[in-house]
């Protein structure tokens, strides 16, 4: 008998690749939804994901929800070799790399959601659906330097987040070149790309504010936002 294929069920991309490839060699393809296994997930203030198994919370160290169907599809595979008890362990101890979005907390006692590194669209989108739903009542600041090589969509894009950051940010940094005037255009007053009101602004923040990071930092900005250690 030919070995399963699992398909995450939520991606069409991944639905359309394992069909088309079903056509050549007959495999058994089944897809999986988080919902065949968890009956609820949530996040916590700091952003952490929370799975709910028959009954059973597991708190992750995946911060946002958007690693579900992977954790789910992961947990499939698995559940055929190991218990349940052993994957609910795994689950709570995988600690992500640092290629993950982590979640940390300044020696000013304010949060940050970092998905520090390249970006792109949809993982750029991902970050802000994330630290909109964990603010609760925290003023938001985002920075990000932008997305390059977006070729002609650039500016559509660009003035896209933008609307989506100040839907609910307080204020925007703007560390980068790419579509600078775009993002100022569409920001207005509450994007600031002056180095030295950006380093005022981080600096004043406290444990009523949290902070979201998308895309490479220059290190002025790391040096602004250090660690708590």
């Amino acid at each position: 008998n030919k070995a399963p294929v699992y398909v995450n069920a939520a991606s069409e991309g991944a639905k359309k690749i394992a069909t088309l490839g079903s056509a050549q060699n007959n495999a058994q393809i089944q897809t999986v939804s988080w919902q065949d296994i968890f009956s609820k997930i949530d996040l916590t203030d700091e952003g952490y994901l929370t799975l709910t198994f028959k009954g059973k919370k597991i708190t992750t160290r995946f911060v946002g929800k958007h690693y579900i169907e992977v954790i789910a599809l992961a947990w499939k595979v698995a559940s055929q070799y190991v218990s349940a008890d052993q994957l609910a362990e795994a689950v709570a101890d995988f600690e992500p790399s640092a290629s993950f979005i982590t979640s940390y907390q300044l020696a000013s006692e304010t949060r940050v959601i970092d998905d520090g590194g390249t970006s792109n669209p949809q993982g750029f989108r991902a970050l802000l659906s994330l630290v909109q739903e964990v603010a609760g009542k925290r003023e938001v600041t985002i920075v990000t330097p932008g997305i390059v090589d977006l070729g002609d969509q650039s500016a559509t894009i660009h003035t896209e987040l933008t609307r989506q950051m100040t839907g609910f940010a307080s204020t925007i940094c703007y560390v980068g070149e790419t579509e600078k005037d775009t993002v100022v255009s569409e920001g207005g007053k509450k994007v600031l790309t002056d180095q030295s009101e950006i380093i005022k602004h981080l600096s004043s923040l406290d444990k009523n504010a949290i902070v979201g990071i998308e895309g490479r930092m220059p290190a002025w900005v790391l040096t602004a936002l250090e660690k708590k250690v």
